[in-house]
């Protein structure tokens, strides 16, 4: 997902989001949306999306959390993302445990299919 170029909300510019940071720094990443914030004012100062851009996400999400897979130079070849309605869901108690598992139990495989692709 997305199918080609065309999908919703997820092909944006390296400079957006909690997954454009996770590439670009090589390391996991998650944050919630703060109480008191729309999902429109959090979206466009944490994310640094455009209106354009803020159409194409989904708006009822709440807590995100990316890991990045293999190396490529200073890069992360690819990053896996989630994203929750619960707000609770990628907040920093459950960081750790998430972050763990998916690298234990996700990222060995996408690595190694990447091995085929790259």
């Amino acid at each position: 997902y997305p199918s080609k170029f065309g999908g919703r909300g997820r092909v944006f510019s390296f400079s957006h989001g909690i997954c454009g940071v996770c590439f670009k720094q090589g390391k996991s990443h998650n944050w919630s949306m703060p109480a008191g914030q729309t999902f429109e004012q959090a979206m466009c100062e944490r994310g640094q999306f455009s209106d354009y851009e803020l159409r194409r996400l989904t708006q009822d999400r709440e807590s995100f959390f990316s890991v990045p897979i293999g190396q490529s130079g200073k890069f992360a070849k690819a990053v896996l993302y989630m994203d929750s309605p619960r707000r609770e869901t990628f907040g920093d108690r459950t960081f750790s445990s998430i972050e763990q598992k998916t690298k234990e139990l996700f990222i060995p495989l996408i690595e190694d299919l990447l091995k085929d692709v790259t």
